[in-house]
């Protein structure tokens, strides 16, 4: 939360990323595709913490909007927490039981694609060149940038961003309430005209 209580960051198990404002309104969704153990927000509300949880591995840095800044599969993260200008990072480790301390440039971007270099290098891509943002290296219709906000591997076409669950869950519920309408509605109706003779 920050430090006024206007943003709330709430992480789930199934991997998606929510932000509030302080009436509890959402202000955007994002689906890291891991589950997280541990959600950090800065007081100004400028960054976020993640730790995966159980199917991730790694911590991922965030701005205030849920682009992935920058991002280390190390291991499975127990405790993560970022300082206010997002140049330190502190990542206490379940697997392997270590505590990590990450510093430096973590969210700098030297030719403004809004992908962090230390990504760009990571995955092969040149921090000096803007173009690459709007290239797509594997060949699965998605560019480096959409694959870089979503957290997913621009080298691998089996990685890419996909739907979040809850997304699907909301659809089984409308779809479910429907169905009940409709029964009511039925039995409603057979009433009635069952009145009528």
């Amino acid at each position: 939360m920050s430090g006024d209580g206007s943003r709330i960051v709430v992480g789930t198990v199934w991997g998606g990323v929510y932000c509030l404002d302080g009436g509890g309104n959402l202000l955007w969704r994002r689906n890291r595709g891991v589950g997280h153990n541990s959600v950090y927000m800065t007081k100004n509300g400028k960054y976020i913490a993640l730790g995966s949880g159980a199917g991730g591995r790694g911590i991922m840095l965030l701005d205030n909007e849920g682009t992935v800044l920058w991002q280390d599969d190390y291991g499975l993260v127990a405790y993560v927490a970022v300082s206010e200008d997002g140049s330190k990072i502190i990542a206490g480790y379940s697997d392997p039981d270590i505590v990590r301390l990450y510093t430096g440039g973590v969210g700098i971007d030297s030719d403004s694609d809004s992908m962090s270099d230390d990504w760009e290098n990571q995955y092969g891509l040149n921090p000096n060149d803007p173009s690459d943002g709007g290239k797509d290296m594997d060949g699965d219709g998605y560019t480096n940038l959409q694959e870089y906000q979503a957290g997913t591997n621009p080298t691998s076409a089996s990685s890419y961003p996909q739907e979040a669950y809850p997304t699907e869950i909301n659809w089984l519920l409308i779809a479910g309430v429907i169905g009940i309408i409709m029964i009511i509605l039925v039995l409603v109706m057979m009433k009635m005209f069952g009145r009528q003779k």
